[in-house]
Formats: structure tokens, sequence, C-alpha cells
């Protein structure tokens, strides 16, 4: 099968990045028209975001990423980038979601705490919390991304 335009650019980013040599998997895509692929290599692994312009735009994800570290949240690390076709590199978070640890035997509370952790420190942390300049994702943005 050959490679589509979007593969090779994906290739080229990732070889730049330094990540030539792992092997590449998709993981998923998402509502959206992104996709993301495990790069696995001796060594490590990493996730890269495939967010084709101009359906895409990584920019909010980097811009809010860099804001939760900034107020001492946690966000997968940006290892490379390249908004102009939409590509990032990031730090692989691994597989688990509440429903596979808690499948697997994990503590519900626990979970959720650490979810209350979160929202108490953005509380705390008043207008800091609050991106200048991002969007409301309510009323017809909302309705939409539902659809």
């Amino acid at each position: 099968m050959s490679k589509s335009e979007r593969d090779l650019l994906r290739a080229d980013f990732i070889a730049r990045s330094g990540w030539a040599d792992a092997d590449e998997r998709l993981l998923a895509g998402d509502a959206s028209f992104r996709k993301y692929f495990r790069l696995t290599r001796p060594g490590g692994t990493a996730v890269v975001m495939d967010a084709p312009p101009p359906q895409e735009d990584v920019r909010p994800f980097v811009r809010i990423g860099r804001h939760l570290i900034a107020l001492g949240l946690s966000a997968p690390q940006i290892l490379a980038e390249d908004a102009g076709h939409g590509f990032l590199l990031l730090e692989d978070l691994g597989d688990d979601t509440f429903a596979r640890v808690l499948a697997a035997g994990g503590d519900e509370g626990e979970l959720y705490a650490r979810e209350t952790d979160v929202l108490v420190q953005l509380y705390r942390a008043g207008d800091r919390a609050l991106l200048p300049g991002l969007g409301a994702y309510a009323g017809d943005a909302l309705i939409e991304a539902a659809m």
C-alpha cells in the first residue's frame, strides 16, 4: 500500500524528532480529524498527535498543556512540535483510563480524590487558572461537538 502525503509528512516529522528508528502503531482517533500513533523503540515510547490543518490546530493543546504545567498540574510533556503541519510528539502516558483501572481492581475513591485535588488546585489558583483568549466550551460549540 502506498503512503499518503500525510503519512510522508508524519514520517518526516518523526525522523526530525529523532524517532526514525521507532515502530509506529495507530492508537486511536477521537471525535475530530485527529489521530494518535504510539512510537516504540528500545528504551521508550512516545505518542504522535496527527491533527491535520486546516481542520485542526495543535496550538491550543500546546498552550493549555503549558498553562496546566505552570499551575503545578500535570500534562503530557511536548517532546517536539510542528504546528504548521499539525504534529506533536508527546510523552506517552500509557493506556490506563478510569474504566481500565477500575476493572483491574483500582480504588475508585482514590481516583476521584485525585480528580477532586485537581479541581481544588484550579479553584485556589483563582484568576491565574483562566487562560486568556481561550474560548468557552459552551453553548453552540458544546452542542456541535456532541453531535
